[in-house]
C-alpha cells in the first residue's frame, strides 16, 4: 500500500498561497487513499504523533491500578480541552476554521510573523486611500468657504491629540494644523506640528460648548498665540469646533483676517459661524470614518 501525493493540474495557485487544504481521492483496486497537501502535512503529522502517544497511553493504562488510571485520565481529558481551547482561540481570531487551524498547529513563526507584517502593509494602504479621500473634501470645503465669505484671508482645520504624558499621569493635550487654505494673495502659514494646547485658553471653553467666538488678536491672553498670528499680520480671527455625533470635540476651524482687512460686520459673523459650524460637522464625520475604518481593518 502506497501513499500518492501530488498537485493537481486544475488547483488554483491561490490555494497554496493561502495555506489552504485539500485532498484528494484516488480508487486503488478496492480501496481508496485519501493525500493531504504539503500545507497540510505539519497539522497531519502533529496529530499522527498525538495519536500515537494516546496508544501508548492507552497500553499503559491496561496494566496500571485505578488510581493511577483516573490520574493519567484527567491528564488526558485535560490536554484535549487545552488543545480545543487553543485551536478555538486561534479560529476565533482569524475568522476561519481553516486559516484558524494553520495558526495554531502548522504556521511557524517566521510564517506568523510574514503574515502580520503582510496585513500592516494592507492597512496601512487602506489608511493612504482613505486619508486622499478625506483630505480632498477637507480642503474642498475650506475652498467654498473662502469662496462665500471673500473677505476671509486663510482657513485652517486643527485636530486635537494627546501627544505626550506628565509626571502626574495628566495627558499633555496638543494640537496639529492638519488642512490649511488661504484667498488668492494671501498667505497659508505653517502646518504646526504638536503645538501645546494653551494656546487656546482664549476660546477653548467655547469650543467646549460648540460654539464660535471671535477674537481681535491683541486682546487675547496667551502670549503663545499672540506670537503665531503676528507672525502672519493676523490682526483678528474666529474659532469654530469640529464636533462628532457623541458631542466629542475633535479640533477646531479658524478662519483670520489680516491687516488692512475691513473688520466683519456682526452680520457677517453670524452667517459665518453658522456655516463654519456645519463645516465642523461635516469634517468630524470623515475624521470618525477614517479612525472606524482603521479599526476595521485591524479587526480583520
Amino acid at each position: 500500500m502506497h501513499l500518492n501525493v501530488r498537485r493537481s493540474a486544475t488547483e488554483p495557485d491561490s490555494l497554496h498561497a493561502a495555506g489552504g487544504c485539500y485532498t484528494e481521492v484516488y480508487a486503488h483496486q478496492s480501496y481508496r487513499q485519501s493525500a493531504l497537501t504539503k500545507a497540510c502535512r505539519g497539522a497531519f503529522n502533529m496529530f499522527g504523533d498525538i495519536v500515537y502517544i494516546l496508544k501508548n497511553v492507552t497500553a499503559i493504562l491496561k496494566g496500571a491500578g485505578s488510581g493511577l488510571k483516573n490520574a493519567v485520565l484527567n491528564a488526558v481529558v485535560l490536554a484535549i480541552f487545552a488543545v480545543v481551547a487553543y485551536g478555538g482561540f486561534h479560529v476565533s481570531r482569524e475568522g476561519s476554521f481553516s486559516a484558524g487551524m494553520r495558526a495554531a498547529f502548522v504556521d511557524s513563526k517566521a510564517d506568523i510573523t510574514q503574515r502580520a507584517a503582510l496585513e500592516t502593509a494592507y492597512v496601512i494602504q487602506a489608511e493612504l486611500r482613505q486619508a486622499a479621500a478625506s483630505d480632498i473634501l477637507i480642503n474642498d470645503m475650506l475652498m467654498d468657504a473662502l469662496q462665500k465669505f471673500p473677505d476671509v484671508a486663510r482657513a485652517v482645520v486643527a485636530q486635537l491629540h494627546n501627544g505626550d504624558y506628565g509626571l502626574s499621569g495628566m495627558g499633555l493635550l496638543k494640537f496639529n494644523i492638519t488642512h490649511a487654505q488661504a484667498a488668492a494673495g494671501r498667505a497659508v502659514g505653517e502646518l504646526s506640528v504638536d503645538a501645546p494646547l494653551s494656546e487656546w485658553s482664549d476660546f477653548l471653553h467655547t469650543l467646549l460648548n460648540g460654539k464660535c467666538s471671535y477674537y481681535l488678536v491683541q486682546a487675547l491672553k496667551s502670549n503663545q498665540a499672540i506670537a503665531r498670528h503676528a507672525k502672519m499680520r493676523v490682526t483678528s480671527f474666529m474659532a469654530c469646533p469640529v464636533k462628532d455625533t457623541a458631542d466629542r470635540l475633535l479640533g477646531g476651524i479658524v478662519v483670520s483676517w489680516d491687516l488692512g482687512d475691513t473688520t466683519p460686520s456682526e452680520e457677517e459673523r453670524a452667517n459665518l459661524a453658522a456655516h463654519l459650524t456645519t463645516l465642523g460637522s461635516k469634517v468630524a464625520v470623515l475624521i470618525d470614518l477614517a479612525v472606524s475604518t482603521r479599526m476595521s481593518r485591524k479587526a480583520k
